[in-house]
């Protein structure tokens, strides 16, 4: 009985991890490219400490993008919808970003408390 009640739940467990892996809508990939565009694009003159600030930023938004979708073509996507990063408001994206990635690393502190 043990066995088959087991059996029976991987379909589900399968089921389950599909949608988890499914790809993210676009607009929440979209939002996440825009802190990746902000954040990688630093300006000359930046200093060291900002520029790992960003850098970390960068990086932490492409984990989540490819966390979601390990096969994800950065270039391709980058082709594809490129034109629509032209207009970023820097500030305001970097703003957002910081506040997502600050909120993240404040629930990584408290759970190590």
């Amino acid at each position: 009985m043990r066995v088959t009640l087991k059996l029976a739940l991987v379909p589900v467990l399968l089921a389950a991890t599909s949608l988890a892996n499914a790809a993210a809508p676009r607009d929440v990939v979209f939002s996440d490219m825009k802190c990746i565009i902000v954040a990688g694009n630093i300006p000359e003159g930046t200093s060291a400490e900002d520029e790992n600030a960003l850098m970390t930023t960068a990086l932490f938004f492409a984990g989540k993008v490819y966390g979601r979708n390990p096969t994800f073509d950065m270039k391709t996507y980058l082709t594809a919808y490129g034109d629509e990063f032209d207009d970023l408001d820097r500030a305001v994206e970097l703003n957002r970003c910081a506040t997502e990635l600050g909120k993240r690393g404040a629930e990584m502190e408290a759970a190590g408390e």
